[in-house]
């Protein structure tokens, strides 16, 4: 019935009279109310109209020149009415994007008169409200000083350097290094200025620390760092002067300079001598340390005038006086000490009395005894023979009094003076409380004692020798359970021994010769039978019963060999007295002891007549007749007899 909205009217929700009030027969002129606090006009919808479309209503868009953004207009533009006075909120602007908008176009860029740079805005202004005040960040631009600080941009606080610096053509961060903020305080940078001292310490740059030399500077037309005099470029006091460029040299003239004025001189509690510095002082570099120089022949530094210095007015200086627990003496120090340090020290004893070391050696002005030493009262050298040291020491044993008396061995050698070689008997010692003089007659060395067998020891030798404690019996040893004084009568040496043989158990025993006398102890005498040896397995003693000393003479047992004669009476054994038939002898293949013909095994005559064990004889039979007692003639046999 009435004219709508046409398609292309802003949209909104609110009444026609809202925005057209001035005619109610026409829609124009019409004034857009932003004030709705719903719909299109609701604060943040501004791109709900402003977007273009709507341009032929006056609904104006960003221009192509606008600041880049997808923020509400109403974020920006605060009036309805225009859009001039709009304040740009930095906040949601990302840093380092400044030039998407300070490009001159969307918004200010760089004046023509800005200093020369790529960086972004917001490196140096920090204000986003106005670019002023701005502080230069000068991160990444070292060695580039000379860009902006050339005068140019003086009306924007770049200084240049003023007439008065110093002349260099160095960048000012060379030398400048104080953040940038203000130009001192500042370091000279003296790279690559070698040999140029003069162009700046001349005096004409004082006011800017170019320093000068003093009035009592060495003198010297030299360049200030000449072979490193002033190595320093901070300080002049870290100067060192190259002695070794010094024309003419230095050696031996050092008091040119040294003389208090133009260099140090002797302080007033110097060592006295009229030496050269460098006599003593090697060091170019500081006076100290210094060694001195005790090879003088004259002066304070001769032989014997050690007192001049060494007495005590100058120990600041590490000129050392005796201390008060020097040993008593007036001589001078180099009698003892060197002069290069005072230990070691090698005391000259020449002149002293023999037996007087504890006149000293009494632990305060030399050394004295240790808790630890032998108890003695005996004086240090009867046992020290080395002056220079306490070890080695040998231990005078001949004192005849105090500990080292005879039979007084247990005072020193009981275990508590081990650690200074005062040996005790081992665990394998002959078991005694004896004093250890009884048998070791030597007390340099223990080896060669002799040990005393008296009464006690008769029977018990195996308490001693049983391989641990003393000697026991070899492996080769004769076997035997007795007593080694039972054979062995020489206490010092094993041999010569004598065997008994008058045990009457173990291998000694009667009947057991074959123990030994086997041919296994033939290296001690053990005599085996030899291969001569008439045939038998009868023991030694069936035979040979003369003592056991002497194998002959010896008497032959022939108990037990009944009809066995021809086995040693055979004519082998004549030299062992087993004789043979005589050539005399009645021819018979018969044993010697065949029918009791040699019935004495002694003697074989007279041999009894032969009897039945005869050859059969023939019929009639052989007799013989009586022996007529008057006459002894013997009858003639019966003709039976052959």
């Amino acid at each position: 019935n009435a004219l709508g909205k046409p398609t292309n009217h802003i949209p909104t929700t609110a009444q026609c009279s809202v925005c057209h009030s001035a005619s109610a027969a026409t829609f124009a002129p019409a004034t857009m109310s932003h004030s709705g606090t719903t719909g299109p006009v609701a604060a943040g919808n501004c791109a709900s109209c402003h977007n273009g479309a709507y341009l032929f209503v006056n609904a104006l868009a960003k221009p192509g020149t606008h600041i880049l953004t997808t923020a509400q207009c109403d974020t920006c533009h605060f009036s309805t009415v225009g859009w001039a006075g709009a304040t740009y909120t930095h906040a949601a602007s990302a840093a380092g994007t400044c030039s998407t908008c300070h490009n001159g176009l969307s918004a200010l860029g760089k004046p023509p008169t800005h200093i020369p740079t790529g960086l972004q805005c917001d490196n140096c202004h920090t204000n986003f409200i106005a670019f002023k005040p701005a502080r230069m960040n000068h991160a990444g631009t070292t060695g580039q000083c000379a860009t902006c600080h050339s005068g140019s941009y003086a009306s924007i606080n770049a200084l240049a350097k003023p007439a008065t610096h110093i002349p260099t053509a160095s960048q000012c961060d060379s030398c400048h290094v104080n953040g940038f903020v203000a130009w001192s305080p500042s370091v000279m940078s003296h790279a690559g200025l070698a040999g140029q001292c003069a162009i700046c310490h001349s005096g004409a740059y004082v006011s800017q620390n170019a320093q000068t030399k003093t009035p009592t500077h060495i003198p010297t037309a030299q360049q200030c760092d000449t072979a490193g005099c002033h190595s320093s470029t901070v300080s002049w006091a870290t100067a060192t002067l190259n002695h070794a460029t010094v024309a003419p040299p230095v050696a031996g003239r050092c008091s040119s300079c040294h003389n208090g004025t133009s260099a140090l001189g002797k302080p007033t509690n110097h060592v006295p001598t009229t030496a050269q510095c460098d006599t003593c002082h090697s060091g170019f570099v500081a006076f100290a340390p210094a060694l001195m120089n005790h090879s003088g022949t004259a002066g304070p530094a001769a032989a014997g005038n050690c007192a001049t210095c060494h007495g005590g007015a100058y120990t600041a200086i590490n000129a050392q006086a005796k201390p008060a627990t020097h040993i008593p003496t007036t001589q001078s120090c180099d009698v003892c000490h060197t002069t290069v340090a005072w230990k070691p020290t090698s005391y000259s004893h020449s002149g002293v009395t023999p037996g007087t070391c504890a006149n000293c050696h009494n632990g305060t002005n030399a050394l004295g005894k240790r808790a630890t030493h032998l108890p003695t009262t005996a004086s240090c050298d009867a046992c020290h023979a080395n002056y220079n040291a306490f070890a080695p020491a040998r231990m005078n044993h001949a004192a005849t009094a105090g500990p080292a008396a005879a039979r007084n061995c247990a005072t020193c050698h009981s275990g508590a003076y081990l650690a200074i070689n005062a040996q005790i008997k081992p665990a394998t010692h002959v078991p005694t409380v004896q004093q250890c003089d009884t048998c070791h007659t030597s007390t340099a060395t223990w080896a060669t004692a002799a040990y005393t067998h008296d009464a006690s020891a008769v029977g018990n030798c195996a308490t001693c020798h049983n391989s641990v404690t003393a000697l026991g019996k070899p492996t080769n040893h004769i076997p035997t359970n007795a007593q080694c004084s039972t054979c062995h009568n020489n206490y010092v040496a094993f041999r010569p021994a004598q065997m008994s043989h008058a045990g009457a158990t173990g291998p000694a025993a009667v009947g057991n010769c074959a123990t030994c006398h086997s041919g296994s102890y033939t290296a001690v005498n053990a005599l085996a039978k030899p291969a001569t040896h008439i045939p038998t397995t009868s023991q030694c003693d069936v035979c040979h019963t003369r003592g056991y000393v002497t194998w002959s003479p010896s008497t032959m047992s022939h108990a037990g060999l009944a009809g066995q004669c021809s086995t040693c009476h055979s004519g082998a054994y004549l030299a062992q007295n087993a004789q043979a038939k005589t050539p005399t002898h009645i021819p018979t293949a018969l044993q010697c002891d065949t029918a009791g013909c040699h019935s004495s095994t002694t003697s074989w005559a007279p041999a009894p007549p032969a009897t039945t064990a005869s050859p059969p004889l023939a019929s009639p039979p052989c007799t013989f007749p009586p022996r007529n007692p008057a006459t002894s003639a013997i009858a003639p046999a019966s003709p039976g007899c052959r």
